[in-house]
């Protein structure tokens, strides 16, 4: 068995190799803010790895127990609910229909400052998207549905009071506008107390005295840069305690109430801040705790420790060459840009000069702007353009290289816009109930293809209809029609259908535009799937799509000829979950979304945070 010095030194070379590390071992970046910044002596904070590389839980949605003796996270193999005895390391699942390949799975644990209870999201994929508010027993036992939504997002857990009774939480308001309130635990209700109109609180802290919450907020549309603020719960009063418009986000209180602790960042870097809290406006200014911490994801903030995640997993954007006709690879896969801020849902997107766009998150979460990437994946060039939406998905270039279309929640709404490369101004399209229901327009824009749900009869259908009439066909009748792609010459329509609602199966049809039977031109059966993404090479001649192999954790590019019988694999992509992959408007790259580096997931700890009064409490 490894001994835990082997370990430590293990992690050390690792952390030194990738990016660096401080020198007790915490993974921290190569350049340090300390040289900048006021801080403390280094030598007044410890930390420690409480545990190392775990490949069965994501602490990524994770939260500690005030003990310091559990964590919750995410099972990786299914999305369920997991709870962690860090003295035992005895690991349970609590729920159960935990689904990675359906989308149903578990997200933003929190444990209850009793220890009895863990409050979280329950996540639907589709058909519903719809996501549900639940808290359950710390053994697994009375779980309960306190809300239910139907666009995710629409209400985010903040924090518990003290009492346990009542959680914060951000919600949209029937008017969508955003609001700060407090959910009863017994019963679901919702008291709002402070509407906040369309900006996004970050994470909410309660205060120890069960009387004020911290919270960061974007104050600018189209700018990620956020200040804290400190709201009394009953509504009445507010202070503003940062004023310096940088991105950060809250971490916690000390055990006195009288310290607010939050994070800065810079690319994949944290910097840990105090602040006296103080009814004096402007309050007293910060002072640095600790420096550039490599890959840190908050957990909780407990009795004077910060308990964090880390891992070396970072989305990456990947360019793949590839000539289609011959089904050869004429360039490997190369990573355009990596960071833990690139959206994995963001998708990409290609300009008809070879430019490739994706989406990077604001570098602290819970805001709602988003930052469009546009980068020459032949000199590296770059440039950048915020958006005021979240969630921002890429649809697709103009053919004149002046537009690009997306879709994004605006206060709650989800919505098409039309973004002016040249100006950044966001033009309205049209409302979207889900991606699959943008209208796909031929090529003489006389008829339009979409992709609708019957809730009734518990499927999906693809239908045709003729502009400016009542007029419909329905091409395609599946239990579930994850995407379907127009070609470019509007003849043909690929689809990805599932026979089953639990993904047992999948396969790949082309059916006739004009109507016509579907040809089933590829199957997979679990462990092998199929991507949600499918592309046409811009000829129309070909169509692509992604092959998974959950049991290998490998994936595939593979091809179909319009006219050819079945399909044949291109070759195995790079990166950790491939993903959404496009075609460029040459017809011979392909860009797609992925992860790079070793998924690695340890938990650490930072102890006796100066003005906490504590040096924390080992599990």
């Amino acid at each position: 068995m490894t001994s835990s010095r082997t370990l430590r030194r293990i992690t050390l070379l690792l952390c030194v190799f990738l990016a660096g590390c401080s020198r007790d071992g915490t993974p921290v970046a190569t350049l340090s803010a300390a040289t900048t910044h006021p801080s403390l002596p280094r030598d007044s904070v410890r930390t420690r790895r409480i545990l190392a590389d775990s490949q069965s839980i994501d602490f990524m949605d994770g939260s500690v127990s005030r003990d310091g003796r559990f964590v919750t996270g995410l099972d990786a193999a299914t999305g369920n609910l997991v709870i962690r005895d860090l003295r035992s390391d005895e690991q349970r699942i609590l729920t159960r229909g935990g689904n990675w390949v359906k989308g149903d799975n578990a997200l933003t644990t929190r444990i209850s400052p009793d220890g009895r209870m863990v409050a979280f999201v329950w996540s639907f994929g589709p058909p519903s998207y719809a996501f549900e508010i639940r808290v359950i027993g710390t053994d697994g036992s009375r779980e309960r549905v306190l809300r239910k939504g139907k666009s995710f997002g629409s209400t985010i857990i903040g924090d518990w009071t003290p009492d346990s009774r009542q959680i914060v939480v951000s919600a949209s308001s029937e008017g969508n506008d955003r609001e700060i309130a407090v959910m009863s635990v017994a019963d679901g209700s919702v008291r709002t107390i402070k509407s906040v109109g369309w900006r996004y609180p970050g994470t909410m802290r309660v205060s120890p005295n069960g009387r004020r919450v911290a919270y960061a907020i974007t104050l600018d549309r189209g700018s990620s840069a956020r200040d804290i603020y400190m709201l009394e719960l009953d509504g009445t009063r507010e202070v503003r305690l940062t004023s310096d418009m940088q991105p950060k986000d809250v971490l916690g209180w000390s055990e006195d109430g009288r310290t607010l602790y939050y994070e800065t960042r810079s690319n994949d870097a944290a910097t840990v801040w105090r602040v006296s809290v103080s009814d004096r406006s402007p309050a007293p200014p910060p002072q640095v705790v600790r420096s550039d911490i490599w890959g840190l994801t908050r957990l909780a903030l407990n009795k004077g420790t910060l308990y964090y995640a880390v891992t070396t997993h970072r989305a990456a954007i990947y360019s793949l060459a590839v000539d289609f006709e011959s089904g050869r690879v004429t360039a490997p896969s190369s990573v355009v840009a990596a960071g833990e801020e690139i959206s994995m849902l963001g998708r990409v997107a290609w300009s008809p000069d070879r430019r490739i766009a994706f989406v990077r998150n604001a570098p602290t979460a819970g805001t709602a702007a988003s930052v469009i990437v546009f980068r020459d994946v032949r000199s590296g060039e770059e440039h950048q353009m915020p958006v005021s939406l979240s969630g921002v998905r890429l649809l697709d270039w103009s053919r004149d290289g002046r537009s690009l279309s997306v879709a994004g929640y605006d206060r709650g709404i989800q919505a098409r816009y039309r973004l002016d490369l040249s100006t950044g101004k966001q033009t309205f399209i049209d409302r979207l109930v889900d991606y699959d229901e943008i209208p796909q327009a031929s090529p003489n824009t006389r008829r339009e293809y979409v992709v609708r749900m019957d809730s009734a009869a518990d499927s999906s259908a693809l239908v045709a209809r003729e502009n400016g009439t009542t007029h419909e066909m329905v091409l395609l009748r599946e239990k579930r029609i994850w995407r379907a792609v127009l070609s470019p010459d509007g003849k043909y329509v690929g689809v990805v259908g599932l026979p089953y609602a639990d993904a047992r199966s999948a396969y790949v049809a082309i059916v006739p535009a004009a109507g016509g039977p579907a040809r089933i031109v590829h199957r997979t059966a679990q462990p092998r799937t199929l991507g949600l993404q499918i592309d046409w090479t811009p000829d129309s001649r070909f169509l692509t799509f992604i092959e998974h192999d959950t049991g290998a954790h490998i994936a595939e590019l593979w091809k179909i000829g319009v006219s050819a019988d079945s399909a044949e694999r291109v070759t195995q992509l790079q990166g950790a979950s491939p993903a959404y992959a496009r075609m460029s408007p040459d017809g011979h790259h392909v860009g797609y979304v992925s992860m790079v580096g070793a998924n690695v997931r340890e938990l650490w700890a930072m102890e006796n945070l100066p003005g906490s009064g504590r040096s924390g409490d080992r599990p």
